[in-house]
């Protein structure tokens, strides 16, 4: 299967040597085994299996961000260069096998640049309103994503540990349209501080305590000039 650009040459009954986005080539007989890009790297994807492709070009460095996943399963996750000068997408190919060769496609949604989320996992501003922290988690991913342990900690004035909530093993399951803009799902997250000092972490687990996100504090107060 290849996904090529505008301007490549593609004739009946033979392989895409040129010009293609991105390139799965499976060159045995009943192999689940397919070469990426004509490159080392390959990907297994189960016979008989729907999978999700995720393919993100880059035009300006010639690259393509190759996700496929199956479920929650990621398969393939990397980076691969584009072959040719153009990045512009021209179509998609399917070249099968004489024999024993099964194929389906479905569900192709072609988004410009401006229409992909700005990151995998966003997490917003977050806003205290009579004493009740609130911000959201939003998974722009094929993939389920375990934010992990939430701990907002307040302080008091002197620095000293004032409140401490838990949210325990947070999940923000798959988005129903990987990588768009405005289509991730999200969680809210709420919590009671008792300051306006406090500090969300994303551990582990409460017995290791392994920071698995960055530290958010609030922002810095900039004085008047």
């Amino acid at each position: 299967m290849v996904v090529y650009a505008d301007g490549a040459t593609i004739a009946n009954n033979a392989a895409v040597e040129s010009g293609y986005i991105l390139k799965l080539n499976n060159g045995a007989a009943n192999s689940t085994s397919y070469a990426i890009n004509g490159g080392s790297n390959k990907v297994t994807i189960p016979s008989g299996t729907w999978v999700h492709f995720f393919a993100k070009a880059n035009v300006t460095d010639k690259t393509v961000d190759v996700k496929i996943t199956n479920g929650s399963t990621v398969l393939y996750s990397g980076k691969e260069s584009i072959n040719g000068d153009n990045a512009t997408l021209g179509g998609i190919n399917y070249n099968a096998g004489r024999y024993q060769s099964v194929f389906k496609l479905d569900n192709i949604d072609v988004y410009t640049a401006a229409q992909l989320a700005d990151d995998d996992i966003e997490i917003s501003t977050p806003t205290v309103t009579d004493g009740t922290l609130t911000f959201s988690i939003t998974n722009n991913t094929a993939v389920a994503y375990n934010a992990g342990n939430i701990v907002v900690a307040s302080y008091d004035d002197s620095g000293a540990l004032a409140g401490v909530v838990v949210k325990d093993a947070v999940t923000v399951a798959a988005a129903p349209y990987p990588g768009v803009k405005d289509h991730g799902t999200t969680e809210n997250i709420t919590a009671t501080v008792s300051s306006d000092n406090w500090k969300i972490m994303f551990w582990d687990g409460m017995n290791t305590m392994k920071p698995v996100g960055d530290v958010i504090t609030p922002a810095p107060v900039v004085p008047a000039p």
